[in-house]
């Protein structure tokens, strides 16, 4: 299956940007598309690095509960009050988790 593939070959995941939709669907377990199921199958000792779309989402009392689900979840959240990544910062965020660092944004600090 692809999913398990996609799993087994990758050493982290970064989702960037996150959708509310998609936030929504990773903290219920819902897969019913690529990403999504990647998410369900993904092995948590790997990194899973995302990204919110937008800043006001947490301000959302649903959204809100499904990043607390997610950082249950081990996953390596971006402060979503910080404003918007670009691609260079998000870039240097990959490599600062895979060299070993920190989990945190470098760009949301």
């Amino acid at each position: 299956m692809l999913h398990i593939d996609l799993r087994k070959w990758a050493d982290l995941l970064v989702i960037a940007p996150l959708s509310a939709n998609s936030l929504a669907k990773m903290a219920q377990g819902l897969c019913d598309n690529c990403l999504t199921s990647v998410v369900r199958a993904w092995d948590f000792t790997k990194p899973l690095l995302v990204r919110a779309l937008v800043t006001t989402m947490t301000a959302a009392y649903f959204c809100s509960m499904s990043v607390t689900c997610l950082a249950l979840q081990a996953v390596q959240l971006a402060r979503i009050d910080a404003g918007i990544c670009n691609s260079d910062k998000i870039c240097n965020w990959i490599a600062q988790v895979l060299a070993g660092g920190a989990g945190t944004c470098p760009a949301c600090t």
